[in-house]
C-alpha cells in the first residue's frame, strides 16, 4: 500500500487503509464486502457473512446467591 500525497495539507485525513482492512477481514470469513457509489446519492457500504459462517453463541442464564455478588 501507498499513498501518493503524505503531506499533511492534503484535503483528506487518514491513511486511506481502512477498506483493505475491510476487504482483507471479510475475505478471511468468506465474506462479502462491497461499496455501492452513484453521484449525488451517497455511498452504501455492504458487508454479507454467509450464514453457514455465523455461530451462535450459547445462552448466558443469570447467577443467583453468593455467584452473583462475587462477580
Amino acid at each position: 500500500f501507498a499513498q501518493m500525497d503524505m503531506s499533511l495539507k492534503r484535503s483528506k485525513e487518514g491513511l486511506g487503509l481502512g477498506l483493505p482492512l475491510v476487504q482483507a477481514i471479510a475475505a478471511a470469513h468468506s465474506a462479502e464486502f462491497r461499496l455501492d457509489s452513484a453521484p449525488g446519492a451517497g455511498t452504501r457500504a455492504v458487508f454479507v457473512i454467509p450464514k453457514s459462517r455465523v455461530i451462535a453463541s450459547p445462552a448466558r442464564t443469570p447467577r443467583k446467591g453468593a455467584d452473583a455478588r462475587a462477580s
